[in-house]
């Protein structure tokens, strides 16, 4: 009896033992990393060139997909195929959440295109697992066809295979599961049969892929042998025969209230090791084995919640034998969210009610997309933030069709495994966790924005490093209240500034001289900015864009030319002010030339959304806008113009700027451009030679002081900040308005990142177009819990 209870007490210490250990390891890795998901829900699955891009991020901590607490800024850029970066948004997060929009520019070119989401925490990690998404874009302007067509869908690439034995070896003499994985570069034609033969040509066993190209085969390997896989007259290596090993086996059902996971060896000794089960990280299960050659185990499948689980069996010494990963519960928690409208159809130009109800009042943040179901080209299988959060985001690489995975098939179940036993856990090292060594981040996390610089001397090159400064931003009222010392490379940092659209910062320099801190005429200030990540190559590339898209997107285009000025064309020379300098009581600002050679009053022509100071510039006589990869060359027709690469000068409110800064101004904040050339241009001395383009901003006046910079030690930049989105617009039909009589067929009919819930309760309302059909009502959000949602709704129009 006494025997008994010793045993006891020793299993029950090494339990509580084995367990400390990884829990304890897990613990301190998430603590320390507190890694971070994004994901983006947008207005719809494709764009027209000059439409807006608009979507909700939601951020959120890795573990619990509660809102994060770790960053306080997003980074979310466009990218096109030709991997540059065509526009970029930095984004003030708020209780895990903000929202956007890209402005496309009218002379986008037709083509695929991915935006890309993460924080500069996020950067810690692989770049797979930032948040990327692609989408068509089409510009029936510029001869392009990315449709969806027949012989694109015939064309066959060469075929790739990868097979993954469960648990992730091959063991001599051990039964084997092996997850066949079969892909294209098109992602077509993804079904496929094939067999499994030795090396002596015997044939093992035949198998056959699904439409997403998962296969599942049966083997018993035996080392000293090589096995081969033929398929469409193309020869696969299966992986290697280890002699000795371990391997995990999972025996489940959809339908069974628990599972089996098993661990068999060979040639090697399991006693005292450890079977370690966790979620995203949260450690559910540990197991000690108490067998030399194997182990069972049964689990309660509600223990194990929802989403993906990760069992991992470690010898005595903590090193890891076998790995795999099981998808738990997929269809456990799908919280009810109703979608009802006050009538079963509408007339075309009619008020459509809608009232979204929750099934408790657990509603932490939603948002809401409206479309034509004709042409929205919404795959039902596609990505959505349930299947993303769930899946997706702990993965790497693309998942294709992810919501089929939970649709609640048997069929749907055993593909959903097979994707497991085709894809590792990347978000935990177990090497790295096991280790005593803390984590150390190369990215540190933000809390706000950086203004930083490097100062130099501008007459003999050199880095300083004995001056001093101080930094100024009027917009916020901030000045730095002691002398921030230069590093060794002469830089300079001020973070976790909360600044709303671009904000001007003075920068003045100063040097000791005799015991005296004077102002330092010869510095150099340049602006720095942190470096982004590397762009990756496509890793998808969409069949194309839906065909009544296409058509609706030429139809868009001709509407605008019926009823505005074509292609937007402002005719400013109808506009042009030439003439003796305004006085300042009228425009409230200064200039210090007498008159322009050409202004552009935007009042006066209109202000289009979309575009930007070169757009204007494009259409100004005399003068011409070259494109360049990071921003364009203005050239104002004369000699020295034609003669010089430079090309024009940028002033923005009287101070010199770069076309990095002209690129980042809002369209809507420009009060005026002016245009000088040849002896207009001649009061601004060597920097006029090639033209000066003048560029004042509507609050210029009130924050911007008039003087020269890099006077006596005075930089001043303008500094890009958070993006303010813009309010997206509908139409009220139910009052009249002259632009009411133009056709209405909008691709996006209602857009609300911000949907509110009342008692579990959400009402949105929005007008219907001239487009009869169906709409669909596309509702996704977080509960309180960190639970996603989302939801589809149908409504008829006659």
């Amino acid at each position: 009896m006494k025997k008994v209870a010793f045993l006891y007490l020793f299993f029950s210490f090494s339990f509580v033992n084995a367990q400390t250990v990884y829990k304890q390891a897990l613990d301190k890795f998430i603590s320390q990393s507190q890694q971070e998901k994004v994901y983006l829900h947008f207005d719809k699955p494709q764009y027209g060139a000059s439409e807006s891009v608009w979507f909700k991020a939601y951020v959120t901590n890795a573990v619990s997909h509660l809102p994060t607490n770790v960053s306080s800024t997003l980074y979310v850029e466009l990218i096109s195929e030709e991997k540059i970066i065509v526009d970029s948004l930095a984004l003030l997060i708020e209780g895990g959440t903000a929202h956007g929009s890209f402005d496309l520019k009218p002379n986008l070119k037709s083509g695929n295109y991915k935006i890309r989401a993460y924080t500069q925490w996020m950067r810690n990690l692989d770049q797979e697992f930032f948040y990327e998404h692609y989408f068509p874009v089409i510009n029936p302007l510029i001869t392009s066809d990315i449709s969806n067509t027949e012989s694109q869908k015939k064309q066959k690439n060469k075929i790739i295979a990868d097979f993954f034995p469960e648990g992730g070896d091959f063991i001599d003499q051990i039964p084997s599961k092996v997850a066949i994985k079969i892909s294209r570069e098109n992602l077509l034609d993804l079904q496929v049969e094939g067999v499994i033969i030795d090396d002596l040509g015997e044939e093992i066993t035949e198998f056959e892929s699904d439409v997403l190209g998962y296969g599942l085969s049966f083997i018993v390997p035996k080392y000293g042998k090589s096995y081969f896989a033929l398929i469409e007259g193309d020869t696969f290596k299966l992986p290697s025969v280890k002699k000795a090993g371990a391997a995990i086996k999972i025996i489940h059902y959809p339908n069974s209230a628990g599972l089996h996971v098993g661990v068999q060896a060979n040639r090697l000794d399991l006693k005292e090791g450890t079977l370690v089960v966790h979620k995203r990280g949260q450690l559910l299960i540990s197991k000690k084995c108490m067998d030399s050659s194997s182990m069972v185990v049964k689990i309660d499948k509600s223990e194990l919640g929802t989403g993906i689980v990760h069992f991992t069996f470690f010898d005595r010494n903590q090193v890891p034998l076998s790995e795999r990963l099981l998808f738990a519960n997929p269809n456990l928690f799908d919280p009810q969210i109703e979608i009802s409208t006050d009538q079963k159809t509408y007339k075309k130009r009619s008020e459509v009610n809608i009232e979204i109800v929750a099934n408790n009042d657990s509603v932490r943040t939603a948002s809401l997309t409206i479309n034509p179901l004709e042409e929205s080209s919404y795959d039902k299988n596609g990505e959505n933030i349930k299947n993303y959060f769930l899946l997706n985001s702990d993965l790497k690489g693309k998942i294709e069709s992810p919501e089929y995975y939970f649709t609640g098939t048997k069929k749907a179940y055993a593909s959903l495994d097979l994707l497991m036993l085709s894809h590792g856990w990347s978000r935990f090292n177990w090497d790295i966790l096991l280790d005593s060594i803390d984590y150390s981040p190369q990215f540190m996390p933000e809390k706000g924005l950086k203004i930083g610089g490097q100062v130099s001397d501008s007459k003999k090159g050199k880095i300083s490093t004995d001056l001093s400064i101080t930094v100024t931003i009027p917009a916020i009222g901030l000045m730095t209240d002691t002398l921030l010392l230069t590093s060794d490379d002469g830089s300079f940092q001020v973070s976790d500034l909360v600044l709303m659209d671009s904000t001007m910062v003075f920068v003045q320099v100063y040097k000791e001289k005799n015991g005296r801190i004077m102002k330092y005429k010869d510095a150099k200030v340049e602006q720095q900015y942190c470096k982004r990540p590397e762009i990756n190559a496509f890793s998808v590339h969409n069949n194309g864009a839906n065909r009544k898209y296409i058509d609706k997107v030429k139809k868009l285009n001709q509407i605008s030319e019926a009823y505005f000025l074509q292609d937007q064309t402002i005719m400013l020379e109808e506009v042009v002010a030439r003439g003796n300098r305004l006085e300042e009581s009228s425009l409230g600002i200064n200039t210090i030339y007498e008159k322009p050679s050409s202004r552009i009053m935007l009042d006066s022509v209109g202000v289009v959304q979309g575009f930007t100071v070169f757009d204007y510039l494009r259409r100004v006589p005399g003068v011409f806008v070259v494109g360049r990869p990071r921003g364009e060359l203005v050239i104002i027709r004369g000699l020295n113009s034609f003669r010089s690469e430079k090309g024009a000068a940028f002033f923005l409110d009287n101070i010199p700027v770069d076309v990095d800064v002209i690129n980042s101004i809002q369209i809507e904040d420009v009060l005026l451009i002016d245009v000088l050339k040849g002896a207009d241009a001649a009061i601004y001395g060597t920097r006029g030679a090639t033209g000066v383009v003048a560029i004042f901003t509507r609050r210029g006046k009130q924050v911007y002081p008039n003087r020269e910079t890099k006077s006596d030690g005075l930089s001043v930049f303008l500094n890009p900040g958070y993006h303010k989105s813009k309010e997206f617009y509908q139409p009220n039909y139910s009052i009249v308005e002259e632009q009411h009589g133009v056709p209405d067929y909008r691709t996006t009919l209602h857009w609300n990142p911000d949907l509110t819930f009342e008692d579990s309760i959400a009402s949105e309302t929005f007008f219907s177009s001239d487009q009869s059909g169906y709409y669909v009502v596309r509702v996704e959000g977080m509960l309180t819990n960190g639970t996603p949602f989302f939801k589809e709704h149908l409504i008829a129009i006659e």
